[in-house]
């Protein structure tokens, strides 16, 4: 584990450490993993780096569910003034963090490169049809400039 940390830190960037992660996964190199949370992360990311235009569609179609739901839910909530849905607590505890993630890529692509909240979407929506292509972009890009 030393010996990745030495290595990683060799690179300039977030990208190239994440690219070389990628490779490393790619390649069946050991990562030192030890928990079990982490070793069940690594077998998802390797399935995205191997078969990224079968994996990504399956994420966005469960985000794109979750996000229905939390705008269901909102819509009780808001329209019907229940705040004891069956499904609140769960869909509040499974969006929030994807909420708070795609926020934080929002305003760092407006902040960093003023890249408006539709040039992110319309950028996302090319990178996602167009990656594992020849003309597409590396997975470890999919978030990048």
């Amino acid at each position: 584990m030393e010996a990745a940390t030495a290595a990683l830190k060799a690179y300039g960037t977030n990208r190239d450490r994440a690219a070389c992660v990628a490779n490393w996964i790619v390649s069946g190199t050991p990562l030192g993993l030890t928990r079990q949370t982490d070793l069940a992360a690594l077998v998802r990311i390797a399935a995205v780096l191997q078969t990224p235009n079968k994996c990504l569609p399956d994420i966005h179609a469960h985000l794109s569910a979750g996000f229905r739901r939390l705008y269901r839910n909102r819509n009780t909530v808001l329209h019907g003034g229940r705040t004891d849905a069956v499904g609140l607590r769960a869909t509040l505890r499974s969006s929030a963090p994807l909420v708070g993630a795609g926020m934080d890529r929002i305003a760092h692509a407006w902040f960093v490169e003023g890249v408006t909240p539709l040039q992110l979407a319309a950028r996302a929506t090319v990178r996602l049809s167009t990656v594992g292509s020849a003309i597409g972009v590396h997975v470890v890009d999919l978030l990048h400039r």
